[in-house]
């Protein structure tokens, strides 16, 4: 596959290799492998100047692929929120994780040294077919990645491997993913591991076997290959290491300053050392060394990075499998957990015996999410497709309710489906992060976007009201089918990007038309998926319930699998397309519809049957019938009257989320911007007003109609019971 050094050639592809930032076990001179350490603060930095050497180079991309560890996930993450690209498809394949280290796996290089000799260490570090001895299963850690849930379907895990035995499953994504996308003249950015880079460099520059040793890729140093329409290299940028391999990548770092690194990584068996090309406040070129070192017990701190102010939580861990997650967030959600099941927990029990009388069982579960706190929510303003990021409030809604419903039980995710605008997303990884599942396959999709607001598009809702009046607004913000002004040429141009190209995308949209748009995903992408998970997990328990009847081990019961786990899907988006959802799942009326506030970041649950039918639970609150809210009741309540106040409020400070005593201060001083009481009519139509409140009660009543030209004073006592709050 090496090029002839041609650099005339024309590039028809390109594919960048990234290793991913340093690790705990990187800093500790230690063999990792499969084991998930996390990224260290240096490591988040590393990622960071990743990102920006990728910007400031102009590069692009079409396609990301990682493995499923959580190094190469985050710094996939920091990478692509650097490079303003996070909505990218990302892909993560257990055969790009690292080189099986066997028994070698969390001892320290320098120590195995010391044991076994230079030469025996350097031989299972860079030889091509000489694997360590392999790892016991009854090993506790080799045992963790066993019972690993990420590895359940399809993935065989080694007990110890060699570059050989990488590149074999390398070659494997190669034909079936790579090779595909660089052909059609995608460019691709590869984030995963030392040994399996060097596969990939093994490929894309023809290295014989025997000179395999000789590469070497430092933490977070991109190397860019570009490729002809045979998919040969284009062009010779130089030699690995002291050898006479020709390296037709180029790299975005100084190659003085890499060669440097790359000598400094080799002398790790003679000087217990860790290495990096990145200073701590983010300066590429320049080598750093220290004394390797690993921390005597757990901890967790967080710290803001960068001159944006955003915040990491960063792990520091002993040699174990498991790392430890934010001990503030988990308190927060076991606190709100512990409260919703003092309040719901008969419910639970008479749910589950209910659904067992009809003969149901729960074949599924759909969790709804909207996006944490954004900073247009913070500034009050209709944000539609416009792509803003998340607050450090939203942040930390989104960790919370990851830590929930981890708290919860969910041990496996199949699917997360998000929109293509960064707050969804972000939510979706601060969420997985929390659950300690970075691993979960995830999709972005523009068919979740947020409903387009239009005209009104990042304009300050109390603004709109002046303009338009209120009744007009509040048609258009809760009506099914009003659809706001269509957005300027100017709005368009700041809204629609590449990730859009080929999408029909709208001028402005009713909920209805927001409806309409949603159902191919549910039909074509996501009720597929579920039914194909129903069946296995249908396969997988018949097996087991056979094995067990044979008295023989089932099938993947090596692995820690012993099937009969019901399909847990995740729905990421914003409040409009989550409102036009739950609408379907839950058959709503017109009239109830409006009456959905969906609070930030907090988990609605639907259970399924096997037929995908949601089943009913007392658990849900009016108007929803059959999906329920994970969470404290008077928090979401508080939550969602700070919701309905919006448009007779400006923006708030983003800095702390409210309390729901906060928040049903906020609606008592500002009731009479959301909705008046029934017994003063007169003050009804001079507020055109579309809710309409009880006297002396909660109940709130829709009592507008989409069309202006038909409404009619309302008849409050026309209003059905059941469509009342």
């Amino acid at each position: 596959m090496a090029g002839s050094g041609d650099a005339s050639r024309r590039a028809h592809a390109r594919i960048t290799l990234l290793r991913h930032g340093q690790s705990e076990w990187n800093l500790a001179n230690r063999f990792t492998g499969w084991v998930d350490v996390d990224l260290t603060e240096r490591g988040i930095t590393e990622a960071r100047a990743a990102g920006r050497l990728l910007a400031d180079d102009g590069l692009q991309h079409d396609l990301v692929c990682t493995s499923t560890l959580r190094r190469a996930i985050r710094t996939a993450c920091l990478v692509l929120s650097t490079t303003q690209e996070v909505w990218l498809p990302l892909v993560k394949d257990a055969r790009l994780n690292e080189q099986h280290s066997g028994s070698l796996t969390g001892l320290n290089k320098r120590e195995l040294a010391d044991e076994h000799g230079v030469e025996q260490v350097m031989k299972w570090r860079r030889t091509y077919d000489s694997p360590p001895p392999p790892a016991d299963r009854l090993h506790p850690i080799q045992a963790s990645i066993l019972a690993d849930k990420r590895y359940r379907s399809g993935v065989h895990v080694p007990a110890t491997e060699s570059l050989a035995d990488t590149l074999s499953r390398v070659a494997a994504v190669w034909e079936d993913t790579l090779r595909p996308a660089l052909a059609a003249g995608k460019r691709v950015l590869v984030v995963s591991h030392g040994n399996t880079l060097r596969a990939l460099v093994k490929l894309l520059d023809g290295v014989a076997e025997d000179e395999t040793y000789n590469l070497d890729l430092p933490t977070a140093c991109p190397v860019v290959y570009d490729l002809d329409v045979q998919l040969r290299p284009i062009g010779a940028h130089g030699f690995w290491g002291t050898s006479r391999v020709v390296r037709h990548g180029r790299y975005l770092m100084a190659v003085e300053t890499v060669a440097l690194a790359q000598q400094a990584m080799r002398e790790q068996v003679v000087r217990n050392i860790a290495v990096s090309i990145v200073s701590r406040t983010g300066e590429t070129d320049a080598l750093s060394t220290c004394d390797a070192w690993t921390a005597a017990e757990a901890s967790s701190s967080r710290v803001t990075l960068g001159a944006d102010g955003e915040t990491f939580n960063v792990r520091s861990t002993p040699p174990s499998y498991f790392a430890l997650e934010s001990e503030r967030i988990k308190r927060q959600a076991t606190h709100e957990l512990q409260k919703f099941q003092l309040s719901a927990g008969a419910g639970i029990a008479s749910d589950a015996a209910s659904a067992a009388a009809l003969g149901k069982r729960v074949s599924c579960m759909l969790i709804l999410i909207r996006h944490g706190y954004s900073q247009f929510n913070a500034d009050n303003r209709f944000t539609g497709w416009a792509d803003v990021d998340l607050t450090n409030r939203g942040r930390d809604e989104a960790r919370v309710a990851g830590s929930m419903l981890r708290a919860a039980g969910i041990v496996r995710i199949e699917r997360v489906y998000t929109s293509m605008l960064r707050r969804a997303i972000k939510t979706a990884w601060l969420m997985l992060d929390e659950l300690e599942m970075q691993w979960a396959p995830i999709t972005h999709t523009w068919r979740l976007n947020e409903r387009s607001y239009g005209g009104l598009q990042g304009r300050p809702k109390p603004e709109c009201v002046v303009e338009y009046g209120m009744r007009q607004v509040q048609r258009w913000r809760r009506g099914i089918n009003a659809r706001p002004p269509p957005w300027d040429e100017e709005t368009a141009a700041a809204t629609i990007d590449r990730r859009y190209d080929g999408v029909p995308v709208p001028t402005a949209e009713s909920l209805a038309d927001c409806a309409a748009r949603l159902q191919p995903f549910l039909d074509d992408e996501l009720f597929p998926a579920m039914r194909k998970a129903i069946a296995r997990e249908r396969e997988r328990e018949a097996a087991a319930d056979a094995a067990a009847a044979a008295g023989v081990p089932a099938d993947g019961a090596e692995q820690g699998d012993p099937g009969g786990d019901v399909p847990v899907f995740v729905i990421s988006s914003s409040e409009n397309l989550l409102r036009s959802l739950i609408a379907k799942l839950d058959g709503l009326a017109e009239v109830e519809v409006p009456l959905l506030d969906i609070p930030y970041a907090t988990p609605i649950v639907f259970q399924l049957d096997a037929e995908l039918q949601p089943l009913p639970n007392s658990l849900a609150v009016a108007p929803m019938r059959n999906g329920w809210y994970l969470g404290d009741a008077e928090r979401i309540k508080g939550v969602q009257a700070s919701i309905r106040a919006q448009l007779g409020r400006s923006a708030e400070p983003a800095h702390a989320a409210p309390s729901a005593a906060a928040a049903a201060d906020v609606d008592d001083r500002e009731a009479s911007c959301y909705s008046v009481s029934c017994e003063d009519e007169h003050d009804l139509h001079a507020r055109e007003e579309c809710f309409v409140r009880y006297a002396d009660s909660d109940q709130v009543a829709w009592v507008c109609d989409d069309d202006p030209a038909s409404d009619s004073p309302p008849e409050l006592t026309s209003v059905p019971r059941s469509f009342l709050v």
